[in-house]
């Protein structure tokens, strides 16, 4: 039968309640420093969706007026003719 040595597993010994509380106090902040970093993230996201929005509807609204310059010009030639 195997006995069980406590020196060959990767147990850690216990914290110190001050240990603990400073350990505690830096996983707040790790978690604070990453939840405003996904703050960020979310507010760029939501920033480029809206440039990319109205990107595409200056290329719509390109698109149509040129579509009634070609129409125009196309009318205005064949009055000419």
């Amino acid at each position: 039968m195997l006995r069980w040595n406590s020196e060959l597993t990767d147990v850690q010994p216990k914290l110190t309640p001050e240990e603990l509380a400073e350990r505690m106090e830096r996983m707040k902040l790790k978690n604070e420093q990453l939840l405003a970093r996904r703050m960020r993230s979310e507010a760029d996201e939501n920033q480029y969706k809206e440039q990319e929005e109205a990107r595409q509807q200056a290329q719509q609204e390109q698109r149509i007026k040129m579509k009634q310059k070609k129409e125009d010009d196309t009318r205005i030639q064949s009055a000419i003719e």
